[in-house]
């Protein structure tokens, strides 16, 4: 409907043209007449042109009748001239505008019919005018010159046909274009389904072929515009996150490697602890040595003291029998002291004191043999003690030999755990050197994710000029606005 609507337009303009054309031509030609001597035919017949082109246009704009009408009075108004000008050559020339002038309708069969009109008139009013009728091809009648004419004119039509060919496929091509650009440029958005768009041309199909491949392609950066929002919102989200949990294992980095550091010194002073309690109980280990030997040493002299105990028992024995020996021939003596009366006086003092000195080595002696006795016992005890102790010390020696190995274990044990402690550390700080060049990882892909959901914003907003959607309203074409 849009198309049957500009189609009108451009041929009641043409129509307008042609209408003020015959106005023109009728008026020349009266002028003509008044040149030649006679005005009273160019007024009578350019009137009847006048007033036919007139109700042409009033009555039938636009339409079939006034697109061959109006061309033919034109070419009438020509051989008006001609025919006023009896035949005169010059005038000629007006024939060959008309057949110009009518390609304005973009219609081959209007140039036909109008060079139909002429060769019609050409050859019969040169055969008119050879017979003697008072009408005017040329100023003589030459059918060979009106031959010639009708080659020229053919020539001019075979050309103005490829000329009206070309312009018809032009104005057809340029109202194709004209109403893709119509449906897509809208008011605030650019519209790119031009599917409803019926083209026949070449260039607006593959005009109609580039909007379809943008409407693909910018239906698909729509699509990508989403996704690429949500992912820098993910990636927002995420390096938000990444820099939280960053700076809290940084922290925690900070404490271990503080903590790394207080156990590496620990582990130094475990170390150096270790190294010492070797020393000491290398020391305590040659001290019990020492000890050892001073026992075996007291072993020794106590089982000495024993056995001078017991060979002062057996002189306290050898002196006990002594004293009853003696106590019995005191004993013996004072009764053969009694016996021999006075004269036994004296011996009798000597026996009794004898005798109370045997009583008394006696009685010594058996003191001395407890006493003797007493010690031997404690002797043999202390000798027992003495054993034990040594056997003691002996077991302290090992346990301490032992101990000073296991002491070298836990040294070389610190001083790997002081090496591991000291890679952990190492570790430790790397790891902390790691979550600072993170922490600025996470802030730098925080701030690209910024502007990379910047740029999706921007991309959505010139995107949205693009409408890949149905579209509400009116998408008419006004074609009738061309130029005709």
């Amino acid at each position: 409907m849009k198309a049957i609507k500009n189609d009108f337009r451009a041929a009641a303009q043409a129509d307008l043209l042609l209408m003020l054309l015959v106005l023109a031509s009728s008026l020349i030609a009266v002028l003509i007449g008044w040149n030649y001597g006679g005005t009273g035919l160019p007024m009578a017949v350019g009137a009847v042109l006048s007033v036919a082109a007139v109700i042409l246009f009033v009555g039938a704009r636009g339409s079939v009748w006034s697109r061959f009408g109006l061309p033919l009075l034109l070419c009438a108004s020509v051989a008006l001239h001609i025919q006023v000008a009896m035949g005169r050559i010059e005038f000629h020339f007006g024939v060959f505008g008309v057949l110009a002038i009518v390609m304005v309708y973009r219609d081959w069969k209007v140039v036909v019919a109008s060079a139909l009109f002429f060769a019609v008139h050409h050859v019969l009013f040169d055969r008119l005018q050879f017979f003697g009728v008072p009408v005017y091809c040329t100023t003589s009648p030459d059918f060979l010159t009106i031959m010639l004419h009708a080659a020229y004119v053919v020539a001019q039509t075979t050309a103005e046909i490829l000329i009206v060919h070309k312009m018809q496929q032009a104005f057809f091509q340029e109202r194709e274009l004209y109403a893709l650009v119509k449906r897509v440029a809208q008011n605030h958005s650019i519209v790119l389904d031009t599917t409803e768009i019926k083209v026949d041309t070449a260039i607006a199909g593959r005009l109609q072929q580039v909007f379809s491949r943008i409407y693909d392609s910018i239906a698909s950066m729509k699509k990508a515009i989403g996704y690429i929002r949500g992912a820098s919102d993910d990636i927002k989200e995420d390096s938000q996150e990444l820099a939280t949990r960053t700076e809290q294992t940084k922290a925690q980095l900070q404490k271990a490697v503080e903590t790394t550091g207080n156990i590496l010194e620990a582990a130094r002073q475990s170390t150096d602890l270790a190294r010492t309690s070797i020393d000491l109980t290398a020391q305590a280990e040659s001290a019990v040595h020492d000890g050892e030997d001073v026992v075996l040493q007291l072993v020794e002299k106590m089982t000495a003291i024993h056995e001078n105990s017991a060979s002062i028992a057996d002189i306290a024995a050898v002196v006990d029998r002594l004293a009853l020996q003696t106590n019995l021939l005191a004993l013996n003596a004072a009764v053969e002291a009694s016996r021999a009366g006075v004269h036994g006086r004296g011996f009798s003092v000597v026996a009794g004191e004898v005798r109370n000195l045997a009583l008394q080595s006696a009685s010594s002696s058996k003191e001395i043999r407890d006493l003797v006795s007493g010690s031997t016992q404690l002797t043999a005890e202390g000798l027992d003690l003495s054993t034990r102790t040594r056997a003691s010390m002996q077991t302290i020696r090992e346990n301490l030999a032992e101990s000073s190995r296991s002491m070298e274990k836990i040294a070389n044990a610190s001083v790997q755990q002081q090496q591991d402690i000291a890679r952990i550390n190492q570790s430790m700080v790397f790891l902390d050197r790691v979550g600072e060049e993170n922490a600025t990882l996470a802030e730098q892909s925080r701030a690209a994710s910024q502007s990379l959901q910047a740029y999706a914003a921007d991309m959505q907003q010139y995107a949205a000029l693009f409408t890949t959607g149905p579209e509400s309203g009116d998408a008419g074409l006004r074609i009738g606005m061309l130029p005709a």
